[in-house]
């Protein structure tokens, strides 16, 4: 699978700010259940619902299943990852990003046209046109906002800072360096 549309970094960083600021997100480590369900008020086309984690293939934590017919969305998330994300204990960074993964995905395929096509090649597609790698750069933006995190040098300190995987900052951290940014 990948994208007509290659998706730049830059583009991402665009988007993501889009999205923050049309549902009102502050701060960097913020409630990912309640962004969830704002989205969904604030996009009818897009649903949630959580469902036993055997309803979903024990590697995938969610899915997001779109309707090409009426430019409409599903995601299906694993209780035990929504709660890790959302509930009343502590967070886990990486099912916060899995949740905020699959908005990316409504976000790039519904309302800004990334929709994925079948490639009958057996090359992978390159990184600005793999869905998933579209999706995880638009999580990281949306999680991690460049413009108040690009002073941030110690994945550790970004993890705790946004609420996210230390393997998720670090990743960021080593892109800004190899980037060239702060």
């Amino acid at each position: 699978m990948e994208t007509k549309k290659a998706l730049s970094r830059e583009k991402a960083r665009l988007i993501a700010e889009v999205i923050r600021m049309s549902t009102n997100i502050q701060g960097l480590h913020f409630d990912v259940g309640r962004f969830l369900e704002n989205i969904c008020d604030k996009f009818h086309e897009l649903d949630f619902e959580i469902v036993e984690d055997n309803e979903l293939e024990k590697a995938t934590f969610a899915k997001f299943i779109p309707n090409y017919e009426n430019q409409t969305g599903k995601i299906l998330i694993k209780n035990s990852v929504y709660e890790s994300a959302c509930g009343t204990g502590k967070a886990s960074g990486r099912d916060r990003f899995t949740i905020v993964h699959e908005i990316a995905h409504f976000f790039l395929i519904m309302i800004f046209g990334y929709k994925p096509i079948e490639v009958y090649n057996s090359q992978s597609a390159k990184l600005p046109f793999d869905p998933e790698w579209q999706a995880n750069a638009l999580a990281g933006e949306i999680l991690m906002p460049f413009k108040e995190t690009m002073d941030f040098t110690d994945p550790q300190e970004l993890a705790k800072a946004c609420g996210v995987s230390v393997d998720a900052a670090n990743y960021r951290v080593t892109r800004y360096k190899k980037d060239g940014m702060k």
